[in-house]
Formats: C-alpha cells, structure tokens, sequence
C-alpha cells in the first residue's frame, strides 16, 4: 500500500515544487516588465506628440491595433487633438502597470496598460495605452488619446 502511495505523493511534491518555481520566477520577473513597459509608454507618447506622427507606433504595433484601429484613424486622432487642445505641453503623470498570468504555464498573456496625463495649451487630456509582452517585446494593442474637450 506505501508504494502505491508513493508516486502519488511524489508527483505532488513535483507539482507543487513547479508552481513555487513560476510564481517565484513572476515575483522576480515582474518589476523588471512594470519598468520596461512604463518605460515604453512614456517614450512611445512623448515621441508621437513631439513629432505629430504615428511612425514609431506603427514600428511595435500588434496587429490587434491595426485590425481595431487602423494607422490613418489614430492619425487623423492626432490631427483633431492638436487641433483642439493645442501645442502638447508635457507628460504630467502615469499610472498603471504590467499584469502576469499567476502560473505562466497554464497560458495567458503578459499585458500592461496606462494612462498617462498629458498638459496641452487649452485643456489636460490623457493617453491609454495597452500592450502585450510577446517573443521578449512589447507590443501596443491600443492607443488613445482622451479629453473631455475632445468630446462632442
């Protein structure tokens, strides 16, 4: 009966040894994703609002943002932005963070968001920014840039 039991009961010494390791490797892998991702979101916005242009966008685009939104409507977004708020002033601040899946071997993305309070001219607006952490990258799913003066 003990050596019944015993494969058993190594197993879930193995199992359990293995969800120790990969929360252990997202304690450790976190911080690192929070900095390079928040790092990205305020690079990628500042160079966007400086140059008026969705180029470097475009360069680390998932493909989920162009299918939702395509490159010539986040553009044209850009346009009307300057357009009604005025001359982009400064990054104010930043929230947000990356999100880890709890056991990364059973699947799920590692993703991050943030919003990042812009000072324009005429009026504060902010810009929300997703990505998604693939192949050692991160990719922007989504960019928008918000202000009450924006809407209709």
């Amino acid at each position: 009966m003990n050596n019944q039991r015993l494969p058993l009961i190594a197993g879930l010494i193995l199992l359990l040894a293995l969800a120790v390791a990969a929360l252990g490797w997202g304690l450790v892998r976190k911080p690192q994703l929070d900095s390079s991702s928040n790092e990205l979101a305020v690079t990628l916005t500042t160079a966007i609002l400086h140059s008026g242009s969705t180029d470097q966008l475009l360069a680390i685009a998932h493909p989920t943002l162009i299918q939702n939104n395509p490159i010539e409507t986040i553009q044209a977004q850009l346009t009307m932005v300057s357009f009604r708020l005025g001359s982009w002033n400064s990054v104010d601040t930043i929230s947000g963070a990356a999100s880890l899946p709890l056991l990364p071997f059973l699947g799920g993305a590692t993703t991050a968001s943030y919003e990042i309070g812009l000072s324009y001219a005429v009026a504060p607006a902010k810009a929300v920014i997703e990505m998604i952490f693939e192949q050692g990258n991160w990719y922007v799913t989504s960019f928008n840039i918000t202000s009450e003066r924006l809407l209709p």
